[in-house]
């Protein structure tokens, strides 16, 4: 083989190898950008996570006090709504003992249309369920209160942050 072929061959395979070079140097920048997205959708998905307990936070916190102080929201309307925020935010908190008559209440009066489904009943079915849940309410009431007093100071912050 002649010194020219060699020579040849070596510039070749050198040309191979730059290029190869500059093919893996994209191939990074690529990926590195892609992990670069990846993690800033990440933070946000995070910073939006954490933005929506904040708000399932407070919200319990302010249905409790009202449920306490507040005459207008009723310990059912309150227990509903609370039950409803904790299924989103801490599901297994209803199943301590001293939260645990949010779930029963729960349970005992989710047949109870609410919302435009209680409008649209008439004043006899409205009076029926108000004396139905007049009368769980009655039941419940200290355990209600207990409750919605330890839930309006919890440290939720705690396990979430």
């Amino acid at each position: 083989m002649s010194e020219t072929w060699v020579y040849g061959l070596i510039a070749v395979g050198l040309l191979v190898c730059a290029g190869l070079v500059v093919f893996i140097l994209r191939q990074r920048a690529t990926i590195k950008a892609a992990q670069e997205e990846q993690a800033a959708k990440l933070h946000a998905l995070e910073a939006k996570a954490q933005e929506q307990r904040d708000y399932l936070i407070e919200s319990i916190h302010v249905i409790a006090n009202a449920m306490i102080h507040d005459e207008r929201m009723t310990l059912t309307e309150g227990t509903i709504r609370i039950s409803v925020l904790l299924d989103n935010l801490s599901p297994q908190l209803k199943q301590e003992p001293d939260f645990s008559v949010i779930n029963e209440v729960f349970e005992r009066t989710r047949h109870i249309p609410y919302l435009k489904k209680w409008k649209e009943l008439d004043k006899q079915e409205r009076w029926r369920y108000t004396q139905e849940m007049k009368q769980i309410e009655a039941e419940h009431k200290d355990a209600l209160l207990k409750a919605a007093g330890l839930l309006a100071s919890y440290p939720f912050e705690k396990h979430f942050h």
